[in-house]
């Protein structure tokens, strides 16, 4: 009799053992599956959430990672993704295609040749112009740390804080198959909405983005996805300026530099070979 016990307790621990070795497999496929080697990590979040725990509703949805790396893009955590109607995530990114109807589709983003691969802020690797990045780690290659620097300064500046404040998670010549190689880098306020001047300087553009330029550096600065835009064109302001809100439909403030005194932004950079149409932001974010 008590050997029968024991053979039963050992087929019922083979069993558990069985049943939790099929759902870390699970777990590991779906990151696989997803090109998240690492784990992943909701990058508009402070705290990291590990995407194991969004991948399976990812999944049924029918969305692929390069699908959730853009919505990440426009400032939409991953629970906002699950949440969100499928007709306004295709209003944004577009219609899948008939390769991509399944939730197994490619599971990294594909970028144009000549484009560099980086290891970004949270561990998650993307790609990135080559006259914008180098090729190798965030940090250790590309002098992470001072641009983390430059973007928490103007962070402050613009909204007050870095609290509630996504960003780096839309950088400077970061791909985006929608969008190209991105001209500035992005922030989302979820706690403080009001935009204020890091700089002084003429405007020379309020249509839903201000311009302002600056005689001393010889840049204009890009304020865009603005509400409410609260200054005059060809007027000067101080450093400090109420500009406007943060765009509702946008959900982000994009902010962009060019040379010289110009009221229009730049160009889309689809090709590697091809210059990138703005100027590298960072040393101008105070």
């Amino acid at each position: 009799m008590k050997r029968k016990r024991n053979s039963l307790i050992c087929m019922v621990i083979s069993f558990i053992l069985v049943i939790t070795m099929n759902i870390s497999s699970t777990f590991a496929l779906e990151v696989e599956d997803y090109g998240l080697e690492n784990g992943g990590y909701d990058q508009t979040l402070d705290e990291k959430v590990p995407f194991t725990q969004y991948a399976a509703r990812f999944r049924a949805k029918g969305l692929t990672y390069e699908d959730i790396h853009s919505l990440q893009n426009r400032g939409y955590s991953y629970e906002e993704i699950i949440n969100m109607p499928l007709g306004r995530i295709y209003q944004m990114i577009g219609e899948p295609s008939s390769q991509n109807q399944s939730a197994y589709a490619h599971s990294v983003m594909k970028a144009t040749a000549g484009s560099v691969y980086v290891t970004n802020v949270h561990g998650t690797n993307e790609y990135y112009h080559p006259s914008t990045m180098v090729a190798g780690g965030y940090y250790s290659d590309n002098n992470g740390t001072w641009i983390d620097q430059r973007i928490d300064a103007l962070c402050k500046s613009m909204f007050g804080t870095t609290s509630g404040v996504s960003r780096w998670y839309y950088l400077w010549g970061e791909w985006d198959n929608a969008l190209g190689f991105h001209q500035g880098v992005d922030f989302s306020s979820s706690n403080v909405t009001k935009v204020y001047s890091s700089h002084s300087g003429k405007v020379t553009s309020v249509d839903g983005r201000v311009g302002i330029y600056n005689s001393g550096t010889g840049k204009t600065y890009f304020y865009q996805h603005l509400q409410g835009v609260a200054v005059q064109k060809n007027t000067y302001i101080t450093s400090g300026t109420y500009l406007g809100y943060q765009s509702t439909t946008d959900g982000h403030v994009h902010f962009e530099v060019q040379d010289g005194e110009t009221a229009y932004m730049s160009y889309a950079t689809y090709s590697a070979s091809s210059p990138m149409g703005s100027t590298k932001p960072y040393t101008y974010m105070w």
